[in-house]
């Protein structure tokens, strides 16, 4: 019962609106095979069912759910919204966004420095690994966009404002630890692009004025 209300919980959070029915039929079961066990009553347990249709419309619904991911990202890749380098989004992409969710808007650390180091080519790559590592660490639904240059964008409707922080947090160690390099990052309500990337642009500046500060007390 504990599972069955857990799950029901992360569908209600999560809007998941397509395993409604199949979590209540889940519900009502476990609730039904509950209240047979507590009383004693001689009623056949209906749990066995509710878990068998919640288990193929879970696969049914899931199926379907990614053969229409897979089918939007052919669409968008023969309308030429892809950046060749990087594989992310170009920002053709941008009007045909989803709107709500979060815009997150990343600017990697000293990529100029690095080029005028190592060479574009050595930059060029650095951009390609980075994108592999962001596309691993967000789902399929959610949109990496190439701005233009070392600055990118995720638009998500699948994270929240509270858990912003958290993942990324979580991707930059990841980039510090693979990469040797970090990024500055600012994020806000995504409706419309232009307002939202203004807002994430303040948020991202303040990040980099903080960093700026922190290396200066450090010499």
């Amino acid at each position: 019962m504990i599972l069955v209300i857990y799950i029901s919980f992360i569908v209600y959070v999560k809007r998941l609106l397509e395993y409604v029915f199949p979590v209540s039929f889940l519900l009502l079961t476990g609730t039904q095979t509950f209240y047979v066990l507590a009383t004693g009553l001689p009623n056949e347990l209906m749990i066995p069912y509710g878990r068998l249709v919640f288990l193929i419309s879970l696969a049914t619904t899931t199926l379907t759910k990614f053969k229409r991911i897979a089918a939007r990202h052919e669409v968008l890749a023969k309308e030429n919204v892809l950046d060749h380098l990087t594989g992310a989004f170009n920002r053709k992409v941008i009007e045909q966004l989803p709107k709500g969710g979060v815009l997150i808007l990343i600017d990697i650390d000293g990529l100029k420095k690095i080029n005028d180091t190592y060479g574009h080519i050595y930059g060029d790559k650095l951009l390609q690994r980075f994108s592999e590592i962001v596309k691993k660490d967000i789902r399929q639904e959610d949109y990496f966009i190439r701005l233009g240059g070392d600055e990118f964008c995720i638009v998500s409707n699948s994270i929240s404002e509270k858990d912003v922080e958290h993942i990324m947090n979580r991707l930059y160690n990841r980039c510090r630890n693979e990469l040797g390099v970090g990024f500055s990052y600012g994020f806000a309500p995504f409706d419309n692009f232009d307002k939202a990337y203004e807002q994430a642009d303040e948020k991202m500046y303040q990040m980099k004025e903080e960093k700026y500060r922190s290396n200066k007390k450090g010499v």
